[in-house]
């Protein structure tokens, strides 16, 4: 007669650590608004927010898209240059839509990390959309530093440069790994084959898209530039759009991307609170003085609209399953 199945320890712990996680960083994101929506005036806020013009909505809805989009379009780059070119851009961008929704509700926005088991159905094995979503994200977090440290240096010259130009010297440390040939021998035979063999063909594919498939990094890039100054036109409507005229849009640029690069830590779900507190403290920066009302105002405006465009497609695909 054969046995029922029983669990082991590790397939019922390993979920029982991610729930617990997940409830922390749950618990750190209700604090952290908490504590935001304390340190503002809430009559003033609920003001600026009620104020909030219907035309200038409209074109943050069309922004989120084109962003969204434009983030399909990159990791399609990735894939088609790695996997496999007959790939269709269009379902790419489509099941990128989704895999971007998940991520709207999870730490970090690892939901993206989803979108390799949403294209099986078209030979994509999961480990590859990981590397994939993880190129992507490298790449984006590389020029997030880059345009932090202009920041830091032009709008808080006092601050100490060293602490944000350790994060691409490590950023370039980590790609020499992949990208150095003496380097990459020895990652792969001191550290990857003996403690994660399987990870080998995932590691062959990041090394061939940074290192052999030039044309199809450098469309990444170009999307990925374009897809931040995207983001740094949400957060400039998002100001119009609350009645805040005077921001300037070079301003906006460089704070953006010190705000977003706070936002890759994950400690709290897709960054409430850390995003708005950190958006509080450098736009409040000399020369610029954005009131904190006002760019809270902005950014849980943007915020409203990507969670009721994501919570939509969640609850879509959802029922499309069943």
């Amino acid at each position: 007669m054969g046995s029922l199945a029983t669990p082991t320890v590790a397939s019922t712990t390993v979920p029982a650590k991610r729930r617990s996680l997940f409830f922390v960083k749950l618990t750190i994101s209700i604090f952290l608004a908490a504590y935001i929506l304390h340190a503002v005036d809430l009559s003033r806020l609920g003001g600026t927010l009620s104020g909030a013009r219907e035309s200038y909505i409209l074109l943050l809805v069309g922004l989120f898209f084109l962003f969204v989009i434009l983030g399909g379009l990159r990791t399609a780059v990735i894939l088609r240059a790695t996997v496999n070119r007959e790939l269709p851009i269009g379902t790419i961008v489509r099941r990128y839509f989704v895999a971007n929704a998940f991520g709207a509700f999870t730490p970090a926005q690892t939901g993206e990390f989803s979108l390799g088991s949403l294209l099986k159905e078209h030979g994509v094995r999961t480990g590859q959309g990981v590397v994939a979503v993880l190129l992507d994200k490298v790449i984006m977090l590389v020029l997030f530093l880059i345009s932090s440290i202009v920041a830091v240096a032009v709008y808080f010259p006092g601050a100490d440069l060293w602490l944000l130009a350790a994060g691409p010297v490590m950023a370039g440390t980590g790609l020499a790994c992949l990208l150095v040939q003496p380097m990459r021998k020895w990652v792969r035979h001191r550290l990857v084959e003996p403690f994660f063999p399987r990870a080998l063909p995932l590691g062959h594919m990041a090394v061939d898209f940074l290192l052999f498939r030039k044309r199809a990094l450098a469309l990444n890039v170009g999307l990925a530039v374009v897809r931040i100054a995207i983001s740094a036109l949400t957060i400039y409507f998002g100001l119009l759009a609350v009645g805040h005229a005077a921001a300037h849009l070079p301003d906006i640029f460089w704070l953006n991307g010190l705000v977003r690069t706070v936002t890759f830590i994950p400690i709290s779900i897709n960054g409430i609170g850390v995003l708005e507190g950190s958006a509080m403290k450098a736009f409040a920066a000399p020369g610029v003085e954005i009131a904190e009302e006002v760019i809270l105002s902005a950014f849980i405006l943007n915020r409203a609209i990507a969670y009721m465009i994501s919570g939509t497609i969640v609850i879509r695909h959802m029922f499309k399953r069943r």
